[in-house]
């Protein structure tokens, strides 16, 4: 487990995430062979063969616990599918037949998102209040089916040792490029909700603070 430098998250902030609110990649950390890792929040990365071993904590310890990074070299994001199966627990649910159905659109005016978090200090919220580009959220509506963190960690199929209690409301404006899919079961965890994607960000001001939820 590695507590990325500045730079290092600046380097992920600019690529996509592989859903809400972390990034699969392959890289080579300090003097490590190239690995799979899963970086929650651009900076708290985790071999993705270890993370079942990882107990349920506060991203502050789970950071104060992590070793530091003196090299990052990020070879490249990866998806599940790039993946090999995962042992030492259940059957990987099976690949789909076919993907989620894309909804593309543009966002109406003083429509809202939603973005769940185990971070109160989103590193894709921009010091300015915009959304970083290749930003995960989720809707208003669905929000509503989500009580709780750990209810948010199912819902959205997070690989996180740390419940989603921080929300951000995302309130773009008119006109802003959106993609609405579904989220498939991953992580053995059940999926089924609502995601959207923002391919360009969203503009300054849009991010508002994050309130919280329960843990459970």
């Amino acid at each position: 487990m590695y507590r990325l430098r500045e730079e290092d998250i600046n380097v992920l902030i600019e690529q996509p995430e592989s859903g809400m609110g972390y990034q699969l990649i392959q890289a080579r950390i300090n003097d490590t062979p190239l690995t799979h890792y899963v970086v929650f929040n651009c900076e708290l990365a985790i071999e993705l063969n270890r993370l079942k071993e990882v107990p349920y904590a506060s991203p502050d310890i789970l950071i104060s616990k992590a070793d530091s990074v003196f090299k990052f070299e990020l070879k490249k994001l990866v998806s599940l599918d790039d993946l090999p199966p995962p042992t030492g627990g259940p059957e990987a649910p099976p690949s789909p037949l076919a993907p989620t159905p894309i909804l593309k659109r543009t966002t109406l005016a003083y429509e809202g998102f939603i973005r769940v978090s185990a971070f109160n200090k989103d590193k894709r919220v921009l010091s300015d209040g915009a959304l970083a580009k290749q930003t995960y959220a989720t809707t208003v509506a669905d929000m509503k089916e989500v009580p709780s963190g750990f209810a948010a960690v199912g819902r959205y199929a997070l690989p996180n040792p740390m419940a989603a209690i921080y929300v951000y409301v995302i309130v773009p404006g008119l006109g802003f490029l959106i993609q609405v899919g579904t989220v498939r079961p991953a992580y053995f965890q059940a999926g089924g909700g609502v995601e959207v994607f923002f391919p360009n960000g969203a503009p300054p001001g849009s991010v508002f603070r994050p309130y919280v939820i329960p843990e459970i």
